[in-house]
């Protein structure tokens, strides 16, 4: 399974009409694609710390599928058209394979999605990456309400920073 999360964040002085209008073609371009498997675009919650207006998630069967999707170009220029459109300020995505996690809830109704990206700084020592990783992956064991939870490095990115991994649950 191969993902992409975007954090859409639009300007402050923009109408709903001019939210729906990006929020609708990029449900459009979804129904459009065969190879998007599963799509979630929603409203994050309020006062989200820089997690934008809305939080649209994309999983595809695998990292090819997505690179086929986003080569052809007329569904890659719908959607960097909407993303570039007036009413949008700001865009942060990660692309990412799913490296590793647990769903020990697989059927949860009524839950909350979260992601984190995060970015570590550029030539980091390998040994302290492998051990941020190790720990990230350790952390539902001593916080007992993580579930259905992932983490996986990111091999691409765009935003405020390059970002390296994501954590969802």
């Amino acid at each position: 399974m191969f993902k992409v999360t975007k954090l859409i964040t639009f300007s402050a002085d923009t109408a709903a009409a001019g939210r729906q209008s990006v929020i609708e073609t990029l449900q459009k371009a979804v129904r459009e694609s065969k190879a998007v498997a599963r799509s979630m675009l929603n409203p994050t919650l309020p006062n989200v710390y820089h997690g934008g207006d809305y939080i649209w998630h994309l999983q595809f069967a695998d990292e090819a599928a997505w690179r086929a999707t986003i080569e052809r170009s007329a569904w890659r220029e719908t959607v960097d058209r909407a993303l570039a459109a007036d009413p949008v300020a700001h865009v942060d995505s990660a692309a990412y394979p799913y490296a590793s996690g647990a769903s020990p809830e697989p059927g949860i109704r009524g839950g909350v999605y979260r992601t984190l990206l995060l970015a570590i700084r550029p030539n980091m020592d390998a040994a302290k990456v492998n051990q941020f990783e190790v720990e990230m992956r350790e952390m539902p064991r001593y916080v007992k309400s993580i579930t259905n939870w992932g983490f996986s490095r990111v091999v691409e990115s765009s935003g405020a920073r390059s970002w390296t991994h994501v954590w969802e649950q």
